[in-house]
């Protein structure tokens, strides 16, 4: 204590130092385009999308339906509306060349016919859509043939065209959506320009994505605020004086400033998941800081000395102090070892944030504490009546739980809620289970759009296969072309499956048209040498660009683009497996298929690290608990039933997630692990009390509970209760995500409390004589 006013000037001159920093960031804050990757790196898959990006060209898809209440899209005015749309997205920066993708664009889907030309022979016609919109817009005679030509095309109607005709798609390309501001920004300013009373328009796609997220940020501020406004209301209940208010907030201040200030200078970024850290951070350090005030005003009472009531106080709460932030910062240490870029930054950024709490909780609140006036005869008197209904409370939860017909009740009810609890568990899925994209909610201006996509059209979720052959020319190979063929209808015909597209269309296609566009011949030739010829002519005819989406230049790899109607868990398993039966039962020919590739591949890959990483995340906060807890009760016992309490309320919690339908995905892995890592703290408090109860003066197990459920137990419910309603607030989150966890982390706080006091208690009984000594 020699040191005080030093570490608090200290203190003070480091926080003023990053509040500028952090102010800083807040004038220049970008959300980076990596701030919503949820890619594991290094997962086959992943590294197969990467490479199939590389080959084919598949880039950065924006996808936008322009839908016609009045009439259908063949109308010289939705027509123009189309054209000048698919026109000015082509001019936008970073468009790939030939891959604005409509019914009136410059691309790599292309209108065939075949006509004689003077001297008798027949001659194939490659021509672009852009040039017959344009024609049907400035020649109304046109528009009847332009309208069949499209109605006729398979590549067309019922893919880039509604069956119902009334809406279409334009499917725009990009190199990379690094630029994403300004692909959102520019898109959304074209198509504003074109609405009206007859024409609705709905965006998709990552950048989209990325678009609405970065506006949907700036909100978060305003939800930090109201969660600082709710704890001070609990605080106010706490305590009822204005220390017991303004110092929690100001230590969760200084925390909260010192992390933002610092990761400002260091250039780390905020993504989705870190963004909640804040959050977190500010909520545990109230937390702690509630247990060093109410053991504060305790130790003031008994010696009447500030200074003395500092130190006496943190006599106390030393051990557990240091054992439970050790723990906190476990519970978020473990999401390292899980290989996701989002939980590693934000394992990083908290336990960072758990590090700042060991300085600000352990050895400047106390420092700050006593460097104050000492509290009143007035303030005193206001924290007793404030803390009088809470002590009446848990007297009566004292005495209920210390009866023997209380103690055998809390006991049923705990066995019959374990059965329950296991049924609740075994239905959490691993994977999304929402239809659109799981970082907004359904009915989202994003998961709006996504219906549409998904219900009219092939929609925003791609399942790629690659196809390999040996040496060039191989994806003419007949049995190829044949397996090729028959594992797209064999998905087609799968009911998840909107569609698929790969260089069998091609040939298809261009054979048809070779015989007068007569739909018969929408058929594959069977030799080799028509097959080369029909992907040649599709080359030549547009151009590399053009055709890179089906296949590479030397016809050595082939692309299958199966469209699926949503990524939740189900139905990825079930394209996964419907295609690894293909491969190892209905395989006739020598080529490689791979699988799995694109949006479904990537959720694939992150179910599969998830099902790996879950259980292990949940063993090594469990040997960190158990080791801190010998540590600092010395028996092995007691922190074996301190790990049984926080696996029933660990259990509880899956059963929620199971119950309410919450699929077991990368923003509630965290969940398990945060809420054992943290929710220790409320064992580790009244474990450490109702230990040093029975020290003094030997007294029965009785008084001890009473004296520690009186005294730890009312700061342990009010410090669960500063975690949960910071997290909380995040329910009324724009974002689905930040609500899901923010509220499954309050749900298994609340449960690891009640835990905490009605039921370890009974379990330490048991063993009191080894507890005791």
């Amino acid at each position: 204590m020699k040191l005080r006013l030093p570490i608090v000037v200290l203190v003070i001159a480091i926080t003023l130092f990053f509040l500028y920093h952090f102010i800083e960031q807040l004038r220049h804050a970008k959300l980076y385009r990596e701030a919503a990757d949820i890619a594991p790196k290094g997962h086959p898959f992943v590294r197969l999308t990467g490479y199939m990006g590389q080959v084919f060209g598949i880039g950065h898809l924006v996808e936008i339906v322009m839908e016609v209440k009045d009439g259908d899209i063949f109308q010289t005015e939705s027509l123009a509306k189309l054209y000048r749309i698919s026109d000015k997205i082509y001019d936008l920066r970073g468009v790939m060349n030939g891959n604005v993708i409509s019914l009136a664009s410059r691309s790599r889907v292309k209108s065939f016919r075949t006509f004689l030309d003077e001297r008798g022979i027949t001659t194939l016609m490659v021509e672009n859509w852009s040039a017959l919109a344009r024609k049907a817009i400035s020649e109304p005679a046109f528009l009847p043939e332009y309208r069949q030509r499209v109605l006729s095309n398979e590549q067309l109607y019922g893919r880039l065209l509604a069956w119902d005709k009334k809406s279409t798609v334009i499917l725009a390309y990009f190199w990379s959506d690094k630029d994403y501001r300004y692909i959102f920004d520019n898109i959304r300013q074209i198509l504003k320009a074109e609405e009206d009373a007859n024409h609705r328009f709905y965006m998709a796609g990552r950048a989209v994505a990325l678009g609405h997220l970065a506006l949907y940020m700036n909100q978060m501020l305003v939800l930090f605020g109201i969660a600082i406004l709710l704890i001070m209301a609990m605080l106010f209940l706490a305590f009822r004086t204005m220390r017991g208010i303004f110092i929690p907030l100001w230590a969760g201040f200084v925390t909260v400033v010192w992390g933002l200030g610092s990761e400002a200078l260091l250039g780390i970024q905020m993504d989705i998941m870190s963004i909640v850290v804040p959050f977190m951070i500010m909520a545990i350090e109230v937390s702690h800081s509630i247990q060093i005030l109410s053991r504060y005003y305790e130790e003031y009472e008994k010696w009447g000395d500030n200074k003395r009531a500092c130190e006496e106080a943190m006599v106390g709460l030393w051990k557990p102090g240091i054992s439970s932030i050790v723990t906190d910062g476990a519970g978020f240490a473990t999401l390292f070892f899980i290989p996701f870029q989002l939980l590693q930054q934000m394992a990083w950024s908290a336990t960072y944030g758990v590090l700042r709490i060991f300085i600000t909780t352990l050895i400047f609140l106390p420092a700050f504490l006593s460097l104050l006036p000492a509290p009143t005869r007035r303030e005193l008197e206001r924290f007793k009546r404030g803390s009088a209904s809470m002590d009446r409370l848990l007297g009566w939860i004292a005495r209920v739980t210390w009866d023997r017909k209380g103690r055998w009740w809390i006991m049923v009810i705990t066995i019959v809620l374990i059965p329950i609890a296991i049924i609740g568990a075994q239905r959490v899925e691993v994977g999304e289970l929402q239809e659109g994209y799981p970082i907004f909610w359904a009915d989202s201006e994003y998961n709006q759009a996504e219906r549409v996509l998904n219900s009219s059209f092939f929609g925003t979720n791609p399942y790629l296969i690659h196809i390999k052959g040996k040496g060039r020319g191989a994806m003419a190979q007949p049995d190829i072309v044949t397996d090729v063929n028959t594992l797209q209808r064999r998905l087609e015909s799968r009911a998840e499956v909107r569609g698929a597209l790969s260089y069998v269309d091609v040939i298809k296609g261009v054979n048809m048209a070779l015989h007068d566009n007569d739909p018969r011949w929408y058929v594959l030739p069977g030799d080799y040498e028509s097959n080369y010829q029909m992907m040649e002519i599709f080359r030549t005819g547009g151009g590399v660009e053009h055709s890179k989406g089906y296949f590479e230049i030397d016809f050595s790899e082939g692309n299958l683009a199966v469209f699926v109607k949503d990524h939740r868990g189900s139905t990825i398993r079930g394209l996964l497996q419907e295609t690894d039966d293909f491969v190892k039962n209905g395989k006739r020919s020598t080529a490689d298929i791979q699988q799995a590739a694109g949006i479904i591949g990537i959720f694939a890959a992150v179910m599969e690290e998830i099902k790996k990483g879950q259980v292990s995340s949940l063993i090594q906060i469990s040997i960190v608990i158990v080791f801190f807890c010998i540590i600092t009760f010395r028996s092995l016992i007691t922190s074996l039933i301190i790990l049984v309490s926080l696996a029933i309320g660990t259990l509880i919690t899956f059963a929620t997630m199971g119950f309410g339908q919450i699929g077991l995905f990368i923003y509630t892995v965290p969940v398990a692990s945060l809420g054992m890592g943290l929710g220790v703290d409320y064992a580790l408090y009244i474990t450490s009390r109702l230990r040093e109860e029975i020290a003094k003066n030997n007294s029965s197990f009785y008084q001890a509970y009473q004296q520690a459920l009186t005294t730890s137990g009312k700061s342990v419910i009010y410090t669960a209760l500063s975690i949960a309603i910071g997290l909380s607030i995040l329910l009324v989150s724009p974002l689905r995500f930040q609500a899901i966890l923010g509220g499954m982390v309050a749900v298994v706080i609340v449960v690891n409390m009640l835990a905490a006091i009605l039921l370890l208690p009974i379990l330490l009984r048991w063993q009191i004589k080894g507890f005791g000594g």
